[in-house]
């Protein structure tokens, strides 16, 4: 049972930590808004229109396979 007291941290420790992740958070939100802008135009679509008035499902599908493929990313980054 010593595992677990080796592996206790302070609460300076733990602000830091949720700091980092905050960072790692907003990064990771400002990364998929730039790739949404940047789908928008590079495919040159109007994406609110595409998705809201015409429900478009497979630009729906594209969105969701690119804000996961950028998760993953943003993930690797944090791992190392």
């Amino acid at each position: 049972m010593t595992y677990f007291a080796e592996l206790s941290t302070s609460f300076s420790d733990h602000l830091v930590i949720f700091g980092l992740v905050a960072a790692y958070a907003i990064i990771g939100v400002l990364v998929m808004i730039g790739c949404v802008l940047l789908s928008n135009y590079v495919f040159k679509l109007d994406l609110h229109k595409e998705l809201v008035k015409d429900q478009n499902s497979a630009v729906g599908i594209m969105l969701a396979g690119l804000f996961i493929a950028i998760a993953i990313i943003v993930a690797a980054c944090i791992l190392g």
